[in-house]
């Protein structure tokens, strides 16, 4: 857990054949990809993913701080 987000780090370096579970969520090979997934009060997931962190720091910064995940 970092920032009180829990998270789970894959490094495909080290652990290639995760690869496909990567375009499985994204339909893209390119890292970092960020998957948040906010539970619905009805039990399902609500999953959003952002491709690169530079393009996309403002909303996953907003997103964290605002518990939107």
């Amino acid at each position: 857990m970092q920032n009180n987000v829990p998270y789970n780090e894959v490094d495909l370096s080290k652990d290639p054949e995760r690869e496909q579970d990567l375009i499985n969520l994204t339909g893209s090979r390119i890292v970092p990809a960020f998957l948040f997934e906010k539970k619905k009060w009805y039990g399902g997931t609500k999953k959003k993913h952002f491709i690169g962190f530079e393009m996309n720091e403002d909303v996953i910064r907003n997103m964290i701080e605002k518990d939107q995940f």
